[in-house]
Order: C-alpha cells, then sequence, then structure tokens
C-alpha cells in the first residue's frame, strides 16, 4: 500500500514537472521580441523600470535592448528596420528620416522641466564674475564643448548666442567627451560647455569653481528634448504590439514619476552604472504621465534648421511626424488600473 502511494506521489510530480517545462518553454516562446535602441543615461529610466518590474513581461513582450554608439548609426537602423523602437533626443538626422521613411514620434521621453535642469551651459564662476564671458571682443577666444550638432544642444547654445550677437563659429569648438569636461576646466583648456545630466551633477561635484549660467528651461521653456519612435514594424505591421509596447513604457514612466524612490533609485543605479548619491542630486528629466509630446517646439526647431541648412524645406506638421494613437490607448488601459 505505502509503495503504491509512493509510485502515485512519484508520477504526479513527475508529470508537473513535466507540465511546468512545457508551460515555461511556450510562455518563452510566446515572448515576442522588440528592439528598442537603450543608453546608460537617465532618460531611459522609464525601459529600466518597466523591464525591472515585469511591465513588458506583462504584456507578452521581451524587450531587446540594442545600443548605438552615434544616434545617426540608430536613426538609419530604424529606417532599414533592424531596430523597431528608437528612443532619443530631437535632432535635425531624426526629423530628415521621418520626412523619407515610416518613422513617426509616438511618445514622450523628455521635456525641459520648469523644476531643474536637465541640460546647462557651464562655466567657471571666474568668467562669470569677470562679466567678460560673452563679450564680443573676447568671443574668439573662447573654447567650447558642445554634443554634437544640429541637435537641441547646439539649438540650445545657439539661441543663447543670439540674445549676445555671437555667432558659435567665430569661437573654438573642443573635441572631447563629455567625461573629459570636469578635467578640461580645471587644467583651463575650456570656458564653456553644454551639456546634460548627470554629467552636470558629476562636473559640479568635482569641481566647485564650476557654474550653471543658463539653464535649457529659461530658454526653451516646455521644449520637447528626446522623444519615443516606432519605425514600420510597429506602426503599420503590427500596431497592436506597437499598443501593448507603449502600455508597458508608459506603465514604466509612471512609476519612474513617483520620484527618486529607494525602488527607482536601485533600478537606475544597476542600469546606468551610476553612484546613488549622483542620482540623487541629479535632475532627472521629466517625461509626461500620458506620453503626449510639446509637438510645437519640434516645429520650433524645424524652423531653426531649415534656417540652418540642416533640414530642407518645407518643415513636416504636427500630423506627419506625430502619432498619438498608441500614448492614447495605453493612457486609456492604464487609467482603468488607477
Amino acid at each position: 500500500m505505502i509503495k503504491n502511494i509512493y509510485r502515485i506521489t512519484a508520477v504526479i510530480l513527475i508529470t508537473f514537472i513535466f507540465a511546468s517545462n512545457i508551460f515555461a518553454q511556450e510562455t518563452k516562446k510566446d515572448m515576442i521580441k522588440v528592439k528598442v535602441v537603450v543608453l546608460p543615461f537617465l532618460s531611459f529610466a522609464p525601459f529600466f523600470i518597466a523591464d525591472k518590474e515585469g511591465f513588458f513581461k506583462d504584456q507578452g513582450i521581451e524587450p531587446e535592448f540594442v545600443r548605438f554608439n552615434k544616434s545617426d548609426l540608430a536613426i538609419s537602423a530604424l529606417i532599414y528596420e533592424e531596430i523597431d523602437v528608437l528612443a532619443g533626443g530631437v535632432s535635425a538626422a531624426l526629423i530628415n528620416a521621418i520626412k523619407k521613411s515610416n518613422m513617426k514620434i509616438v511618445a514622450d521621453k523628455g521635456i525641459a522641466s520648469p523644476y531643474c535642469s536637465y541640460v546647462s551651459l557651464l562655466t567657471t564662476k571666474k568668467l562669470v564674475e569677470s562679466d567678460e564671458l560673452f563679450a564680443l571682443d573676447k568671443w574668439k577666444n573662447r573654447r567650447i564643448f558642445i554634443r554634437g550638432s544640429g541637435n537641441f544642444f547646439s539649438y540650445f547654445l545657439i539661441k543663447i548666442l543670439e540674445g549676445f550677437g555671437l555667432d558659435i563659429e567665430d569661437a573654438k569648438l573642443v573635441n572631447i567627451s563629455d567625461a573629459m569636461i570636469g578635467e578640461a576646466f580645471s587644467n583651463n583648456a575650456l570656458d564653456i560647455a553644454v551639456t546634460g545630466e548627470p554629467w552636470i551633477t558629476r562636473i559640479k561635484a568635482g569641481n566647485k569653481d564650476i557654474t550653471e549660467v543658463v539653464k535649457l528651461q529659461e530658454i526653451l521653456p516646455d521644449f520637447q528634448i528626446a522623444a519615443i519612435t516606432y519605425g514600420k514594424r510597429l506602426l503599420y505591421d503590427e500596431p497592436d504590439l506597437g499598443k501593448r509596447f507603449m502600455t508597458a513604457y508608459l506603465k514604466g514612466v509612471r512609476q519612474y514619476n513617483l520620484g527618486k524612490t529607494e525602488g527607482n533609485l536601485d533600478i537606475v543605479a544597476e542600469a546606468t552604472k551610476l553612484d546613488k548619491n549622483i542620482l540623487k542630486k541629479a535632475c532627472w528629466p521629466l517625461i509626461n504621465n500620458n506620453g503626449k509630446i510639446n509637438a510645437d517646439s519640434i516645429i520650433s526647431f524645424q524652423n531653426w534648421a531649415v534656417k540652418e541648412g540642416l533640414i530642407d524645406p518645407p518643415i513636416i506638421e504636427k500630423d506627419k511626424f506625430w502619432n498619438p494613437d498608441f500614448v492614447n490607448y495605453a493612457d486609456r488601459i492604464l487609467s482603468k488600473e488607477d
């Protein structure tokens, strides 16, 4: 009798394990892969959160995070359908690609915040106190670092300089990385740097003589810094998948907007490899819970880019670069959960 019970128990146990393995295999097989450009920066925090908290998994999605060293390469990858989702800064290259390809902006990834500055112009306190930082007769000797060209960093700087009647091309551009800004200031090899977080916090922590002179929100209030862009697959071929992806992303945004909680700090620190103390002090970019963008700011950016010869006229209107269907769907779904 006892032997029979053991045999029955063993059979049940083996059957359970076998069934569990089959279920696990089927579940894994049923997960749909979506390739996403993700970098270890603060503005990508909602992706890290959505992945770690299982929000993508809940939607039957297995995100495959892809990294590119240059934004132009990531844009090309979306055009040629090597990736499905582009998450990055607003730039002339992005607008040019949207004009010519099956891709559109579908969600917010960062807007200039009125509460803190995610992008700033840095300089030395000595230059500020001299009142000669933007002096016309000194400008040709100014050494400037700016992250790339034809993007919101250069747009921000040029808008600052317009107020002083200065041209960026008359100064000397310094070709270094963000990681070298602090050292360049310390070695008196740099006068001005336009950069973003977490570099602002790290640079100021390492050199007390560095200060923020102009903040992004002072020149470009509510400007659309970055956005989520879908390619052909999620826009047209599999829009239902695009809606599910957006639902997971916006759920990550909503948790992100709870602020610098211990849980969020742990996730972002692990993903970015940044020290928690830096993350606590740094400005986290504003991302709308509903995913809506400031389309008017992108039109203003295009007007500037056309004037600079960075994109060919005419500018593209809102309905040609912005598709709100995905965030509208996701916001409706998540509002029911709130």
